[in-house]
C-alpha cells in the first residue's frame, strides 16, 4: 500500500508533466470570402473579425407552416420533378444577393401565381425558418393544399424546372 506522502510525489511528478506537455498545433479552417481557409493566412484585421464573430444554432420546427410533416433524410423535394402541379410559389429573395434578379425575371415570365418574400424582413425570416430556407433565391412551388412541391436555388435549377413544367403541359 502507498503512503499519503507517495501519493503527493507522484502527483507533483504529474502536475509537472502536465505543465511541460506539449501538443500539435491544431490549423483552424473558416469561410472568408466564399471560401475556407486556413486563420493563418488571413490578415490580421480578418483574424482580429473572426474573434469577434458569435456562432449560433438555429432550431427549425419539425412542422411545416402548413402542419405537414417535412420531408424524410435523403427524399430531397429538389428531386421531384415539377410537372404541371403547381399552383403557386414563394420566392425568397435578398436586396443584396447578386443571384436573385435573373432568378425574379424568370419566375416574372412563368404565369405561376406567387409571392415574393424579402428574407431580410422579420416576416420573411420567420417564414424562411418556417420552411427552411437557406439561401437566397429559393423558389418554393406549392400545390394546391400549400405543401412543397419542389425548390430551386439558382436561374439553371429554376430554368429546368420550368421548361420540364411546359413539355410536361404540351404532351398532357
Amino acid at each position: 500500500m502507498r503512503t499519503i506522502e507517495q501519493v503527493k510525489s507522484e502527483i507533483r511528478e504529474m502536475q509537472d508533466e502536465l505543465r511541460n506537455l506539449k501538443g500539435r498545433k491544431t490549423e483552424v479552417y473558416s469561410r472568408i470570402v466564399g471560401y475556407y481557409r486556413s486563420l493563418d493566412n488571413w490578415n490580421r484585421g480578418k483574424r482580429e473579425e473572426y474573434g469577434l464573430r458569435r456562432h449560433f444554432e438555429q432550431s427549425v420546427p419539425e412542422e411545416t407552416s402548413r402542419g405537414s410533416v417535412k420531408p424524410a433524410a435523403g427524399t430531397e423535394t429538389r428531386d421531384r420533378p415539377l410537372g404541371a402541379a403547381a399552383a403557386s410559389y414563394l420566392l425568397f429573395h435578398r436586396e443584396s444577393c447578386p443571384n436573385c434578379p435573373p432568378v425574379k425575371e424568370l419566375i416574372a415570365l412563368s404565369g405561376i401565381p406567387g409571392r415574393w418574400v424579402d428574407a431580410d424582413t422579420a416576416e420573411g425570416t420567420d417564414l424562411a425558418v418556417r420552411h427552411e430556407i437557406y439561401a437566397a433565391p429559393t423558389v418554393l412551388f406549392l400545390d394546391s393544399d400549400g405543401s412543397e412541391l419542389a425548390r430551386a436555388v439558382s436561374a439553371a435549377e429554376l430554368e429546368g424546372m420550368l421548361e420540364s413544367r411546359r413539355t410536361t403541359a404540351v404532351t398532357a
